[in-house]
C-alpha cells in the first residue's frame, strides 16, 4: 500500500496546529503507525489516556502587606485553595490524574498579591469521564470573598481506546517481532497522550509506541537504548510490508 509520512513539531503542546493536518491526512487511510517511544522495556502501546489542559487565574486586591494587610485580598492564598481542590480530584481507581504544573503570581514580597495563575494537566480514560472532569475544573473557584476566578481550557486529546482493529494490528506486529527474534508485549494503558489519540478517535486502527526503547521521559536523564534501534526499525519495516 502507499505510505504517507507525517512529521509534526507540536505534539508536546497537544498538537494545536498539527491536529487538523493529522486528521486531514488520516482520512481514507487503512492504518496509522506511531513512532512514539516504546514503553517498559519495548512494549507496544494500544491504549492511552485522554488529556485536558486548563489555565486558572485568580484576581484579588493589592495592599501593603505590612501597613494595610486587611485591605488586601490575596490571589495567591485564594489559588492555594484551588490547587488543593484540584489535587483532591485525583482518583487512581478511575485512572484520573490532575496536576498543577506551573504557578505564578504576585508583584512584590511586601504586597498582598493581586493576581495568580496556574496551568493544570488532566488525564482520563473515557469520554464520559472527560465531560465530568472538564465540568468540575471549570466550576472551580475560591470560597474567599472579593476574589475573581477565571478558568479557560478544554479537552485537547480524546482517549486512545483499544478496539478490534488495534488488536489485529498488535497480533500482526507480535508475529513480525517473533520472526525478528524478540517477544512483543502490550503496555498497560499509558498516561501520556500522542497523535495516535486523534486517529483512533476517527475509527482508524492505530498502533503506537513503535519507536525506540529507553526511559526517563521529560527528565534531564532521558535516554534511548542503542540496542533497540535495529529491531524497532525492522518491526516498523515489517508492518509497512505486511499490513494489507
Amino acid at each position: 500500500m502507499p505510505v504517507t509520512f507525517l512529521f509534526t513539531p507540536d505534539e508536546e503542546l497537544s498538537s494545536p496546529v498539527s491536529r487538523s493536518i493529522i486528521e486531514r491526512e488520516a482520512r481514507g487511510q487503512c492504518y496509522v503507525l506511531v513512532t512514539e517511544p516504546a514503553h517498559d522495556g519495548g512494549k507496544i502501546v494500544t491504549e492511552r489516556k485522554g488529556i485536558g489542559v486548563f489555565v486558572i487565574r485568580t484576581r484579588g486586591r493589592p495592599a501593603h502587606a505590612g501597613g494595610d494587610p486587611d485591605k488586601g485580598r490575596s490571589a495567591v492564598v485564594a489559588m492555594a485553595e484551588i490547587v488543593l481542590a484540584i489535587n483532591g480530584l485525583n482518583d487512581p481507581t478511575r485512572g484520573i490524574t490532575t496536576n498543577v504544573g506551573l504557578i505564578a503570581g504576585g508583584t512584590a514580597r511586601n504586597t498582598v498579591a493581586e493576581e495568580c495563575m496556574i496551568e493544570v494537566d488532566l488525564r482520563f480514560c473515557d469520554h464520559t469521564t472527560a465531560s465530568e472532569m472538564e465540568a468540575k475544573i471549570k466550576a472551580l473557584k475560591s470560597s474567599r470573598p472579593d476574589i475573581e476566578t477565571i478558568v479557560t481550557g478544554k479537552i485537547t486529546r480524546p482517549p486512545f481506546v483499544c478496539g478490534r482493529g488495534v488488536d489485529l494490528m498488535f497480533d500482526r506486529a507480535a508475529i513480525i517481532a517473533g520472526e525478528i527474534g524478540f517477544k512483543l508485549e502490550r503496555a498497560p494503558r499509558v498516561g501520556g497522550g500522542s497523535d495516535g489519540n486523534f486517529t483512533v478517535a476517527m475509527g482508524i486502527p492505530t498502533l503506537d509506541g513503535l519507536g525506540v526503547d529507553g526511559d526517563g521521559a521529560h527528565t534531564n536523564h532521558e535516554y534511548m537504548l542503542f540496542s533497540s534501534i535495529e529491531p524497532r526499525t525492522r518491526l516498523l519495516q515489517g508492518l509497512m510490508e505486511q499490513l494489507e
